[in-house]
């Protein structure tokens, strides 16, 4: 627990981060490596990884959650934001569930699929959802309301869904 902003970066070396509490920041970058986060609790989240798999796991943000890629696999589970911007900018998959934001998702995707659960009613939001080259499940806007859903791919397909509750 750290009223403090925590930062850890790796060159080539794997990143590995548990049971943190900071009132500030978290960050966490990796040039090439792994990027493993769980049960962490702060004011905003940042994770990138230039090359390579970034698995997190009950990640809570007062504020921003960020999570980028360039080539890997962004595996997102159990994660709470105000809001929340989900890329990967060169080639990989982006997996996630029980997804909760305040107000807005942003979900990006150069070169492969976006599979997304969000754990939220669908009324709340107002979607747009598309895939330049892939299939798609869901209509390419749709929704009313107060909560924005951007969740596009270049080539990949997107398989998106809610569950109804918080």
């Amino acid at each position: 627990r750290t009223p403090e902003a925590l930062l850890v970066s790796t060159g080539t070396g794997s990143i590995h981060v548990s049971s943190i509490d900071s009132e500030q920041s978290v960050r966490l970058t990796s040039q090439i490596g792994r990027i493993q986060a769980e049960n962490i609790k702060t004011g905003t989240f940042f994770s990138n990884s230039t090359s390579g798999r970034s698995s997190l796991n009950d990640i809570i943000a007062s504020g921003q959650f960020t999570a980028t890629g360039g080539v890997g696999e962004l595996l997102l589970n159990q994660i709470t934001a105000q809001k929340m911007d989900i890329r990967v900018n060169a080639s990989g998959n982006i997996n996630c569930q029980n997804l909760y934001a305040d107000s807005d998702i942003s979900i990006y995707n150069t070169v492969g699929n976006i599979s997304c659960g969000i754990r939220d009613d669908v009324a709340n939001y107002t979607t747009h959802c598309h895939s330049d080259q892939g299939s798609n499940n869901y209509p390419e806007v749709s929704g009313k309301g107060s909560k924005r859903l951007n969740v596009r791919t270049t080539l990949g397909s997107v398989d998106l869904f809610f569950t109804g509750t918080k």
